[in-house]
């Protein structure tokens, strides 16, 4: 079985949720793992698996939009800042002798595969950016040329590129390959009912949605945020996923 360093992004549930389920397979496959993570997916997949904690890299969201320069600048200072730990970081690499490297849209696993030539596989949605066909808005291509700059950055120079997709454009490398999205068991397992509220899930500053909600009187919102404070408001319920009562809803 072979000895696997996996790398998850820390920002927001998404890549911890996909990621949880394919580790929990390799897991049960016999393969040893070491996980790479961070904030929110540190707190997440360190309930059921033994993680190492590393400096987190992500994006920077400024009024409800990605702010391409404050996500280098802050990434830069991050590396700058979490240097001095590079070295031990790089011996339990090392230590663990692993054979190939899986990386959740998590660059300093990237970095290491290079570092260590050993093999690299990419599993995320981003690089449906760079690596298939799309066909954008003319008025768009400048922000379609900084998303692919900034996804490139992030995850370079992958053996293989798994990317998960609700819907299917033409791949345009050889080494990339679209599969649907990866749901948990338990989801798959449920029965869908309809409910009296509308779930929302809200990752990052996007505090305007708030306000927009609170217009829409007619409906309830369950919202699922890391923002404290909020309890109830009008016709918004806020669960702050911090607390151990949001992980009870995920647990397997």
């Amino acid at each position: 079985m072979a000895r696997i360093i996996y790398g998850v992004s820390g920002q927001g549930f998404g890549h911890a949720a996909r990621s949880h389920e394919t580790l929990r397979h390799l897991k049960k496959a016999g393969h040893q793992l070491m996980i790479l993570t961070y904030k929110q997916a540190a707190d997440l997949l360190g309930r059921d698996f033994s993680v190492v904690k590393i400096p987190g890299l992500g994006l920077n969201y400024q009024n409800n939009k990605l702010s391409y320069w404050r996500t280098i600048y802050d990434n830069a200072a991050t590396l700058m800042r979490e240097g001095k730990n590079w070295p031990s970081l790089r011996r339990k690499v090392k230590a663990f002798k692993p054979d190939l490297f899986i990386s959740d849209f998590e660059p300093l696993t990237v970095a290491m595969a290079h570092l260590e030539k050993l093999p690299l596989i990419s599993i995320d949605n981003q690089h449906q950016l760079t690596n298939t066909k799309l066909s954008v808005p003319k008025k768009y291509n400048k922000d379609f040329l900084a998303d692919k700059m900034i996804v490139k950055s992030m995850v370079w120079g992958a053996d293989y590129y798994l990317i998960t997709s609700f819907f299917k454009t033409k791949v345009e490398k050889k080494n990339t390959f679209l599969f649907p999205p990866i749901i948990r068991t338990k989801i798959r397992n449920l029965k869908p009912k309809t409910g009296d509220f509308i779930l929302v899930y809200q990752n990052s500053d996007f505090d305007y949605i708030l306000d927009e909600l609170k217009k829409v009187k007619k409906y309830k919102f369950v919202i699922y945020s890391g923002r404290p404070g909020l309890k109830k408001d009008a016709n918004l319920t806020l669960k702050n996923y911090h607390s151990p009562d949001w992980y009870k809803d995920l647990k397997n």
